[in-house]
């Protein structure tokens, strides 16, 4: 009862006299005793310790095989193990190892921040993941950049860590144009005429996003009242976004009034004059024209009287 080393092998021979064990070992032709190994499994990678069995003679006899002990690609092996006790009786056995990896990547951002351009996104940094086996994965989509429509698109990113495992993250591009049409010049120069405006040459601006720009005023035309109007031009881009600008229209009439006849006729009478018709004028800008003179009528004074008509 010393000595308990070997437990249940001790208990074995114990019915037996040393005679009868000597027997048995020598010589051994007891191979060790055969075994049932379990099935091995790891999702990204394995590495085999040598199983071992019970040899009746020698004890613990621990496996050999030719077979890799490290295993890290996906599918299922097989181990062909050797029990061979030191008289050279062996025992084989058979191990299965499986190496299925289930489990997808986790993004390293719960949710994917939104990608914001005022006319486009030309490119967005790929988002990454984290993989149990492969470690950082970088995200890949199908969607083509430019992206230029206006408004919110959504793209959807791909995590594939190559052992069948994948999962989408999406993110929002967001095209959002907040910046008005800027006038291609600092200031309108003055339209200047005598009578009227007829028309009105719309000036130009340019936009950031390069669409097209609807030029509008607020004049009434034509514009025929002298003096200064403002006239009041707006840029407006196809996202909505407007400036505007002021240009004066100043009309100066200083041409003036042009009598129809370049000479008047003499005005005859005998004994007086008691009125004067006016003489006939026109005006460039074709309005009223009030027709003066200095005369003190009647005229009763025989001989000749000069008039200036105004």
């Amino acid at each position: 009862m010393r000595n308990k080393i070997g437990g249940v092998f001790l208990l074995i021979i114990v019915g037996f006299n040393s005679g009868q064990a000597f027997s048995q070992c020598s010589p051994d032709l007891t191979a060790p005793a055969p075994i049932t190994l379990p099935t091995l499994t790891g999702e990204c990678s394995l590495t085999v310790s040598a199983p071992t069995t019970m040899d009746f003679c020698d004890g613990t006899v621990v496996g050999t095989t030719t077979n890799p002990l490290v295993y890290s690609v996906e599918g299922v092996f097989v181990i062909n193990w050797t029990f061979t006790d030191l008289a050279g009786n062996t025992t084989t056995a058979t191990q299965s190892v499986l190496i299925d990896d289930v489990t997808d990547p986790v993004p390293d951002l719960a949710v994917l921040p939104d990608a914001t351009g005022q006319c486009s996104v030309t490119s967005i940094t790929p988002p990454t993941a984290t993989d149990n086996c492969s470690g950082t994965i970088t995200a890949i989509t199908a969607a083509s950049f430019p992206i230029t429509a206006p408004g919110t698109t959504v793209v959807t990113w791909i995590f594939d860590d190559n052992f069948g495992n994948v999962i989408f993250q999406t993110q929002n591009v967001v095209i959002d144009d907040t910046t008005a049409p800027v006038a291609d010049v600092l200031s309108l120069p003055d339209l200047t005429a005598e009578c009227s405006v007829d028309t009105l040459i719309a000036p130009t601006a340019t936009d950031n996003c390069g669409g097209l720009i609807t030029v509008t005023h607020d004049a009434t035309l034509p514009i025929s009242v002298q003096g200064t109007t403002v006239v009041t031009w707006t840029y407006t881009d196809p996202d909505g976004n407007s400036s505007t600008q002021t240009q004066n229209v100043v009309l100066d009439d200083v041409t003036p009034p042009t009598a129809t006849v370049a000479t008047l006729p003499d005005v005859l009478a005998q004994c007086e004059v008691f009125e004067l018709i006016p003489p006939a004028t026109v005006d460039n800008c074709g309005g009223v024209v009030s027709a003066t003179n200095d005369a003190a009528l009647p005229f009763l004074a025989q001989g000749i009287t000069v008039v200036t008509w105004t």
